[in-house]
């Protein structure tokens, strides 16, 4: 007989429709693992039946269907992204991170200032993400840029 139980690598849980049923099933799992020679963390282990659990480190809870992330997972989610705003003009480029505003800037030359302005947006971005390149690795980026062309360019290219 099946048990509706999800295991991932060495966690998991297992659902039923009654405390009951859930609690003769966790203790029927708990001596199987026991009989096939796997040693359970009785200290973070919990095998009485709850609505509200952690696992993986979210919370989830299963009168109401709902997923809670929790307040210092979510702030280490926040780490992970990074809001980049660019601009270009005929003289000069420049981007800025938002939240720690890591400043890039630069002028253009003679030969950059008379190139189209797509292209110089574009070139804009580059500089930007070179410069950066080490702060925002592993990151996800959002740019935030004024040119829609670049950006249904740079989805072609991504």
């Amino acid at each position: 007989m099946g048990y509706p139980i999800i295991v991932y690598l060495d966690d998991g849980f297992g659902l039923a429709v009654d405390f009951d049923t859930c609690t003769k099933m966790a203790n029927q799992i708990r001596d199987v693992l026991k009989k096939s020679g796997f040693v359970a963390n009785e200290i973070k282990s919990v095998w009485t039946p709850r609505q509200s659990i952690g696992w993986l480190g979210f919370i989830w809870t299963l009168s109401n269907n709902t997923l809670e992330i929790p307040n210092t997972k979510f702030q280490g989610f926040k780490l992970c992204i990074s809001a980049l705003l660019e601009d270009a003009s005929e003289y000069a480029g420049a981007g800025f991170t938002v939240g720690d505003n890591h400043i890039v800037h630069f002028m253009w030359d003679k030969v950059d200032r008379i190139k189209s302005s797509t292209w110089r947006e574009l070139k804009a971005v580059k500089n930007i993400l070179e410069s950066l390149q080490l702060m925002l690795c592993g990151k996800l980026v959002k740019l935030y840029t004024d040119i829609r062309m670049l950006l249904k360019l740079y989805r072609k290219v991504a």
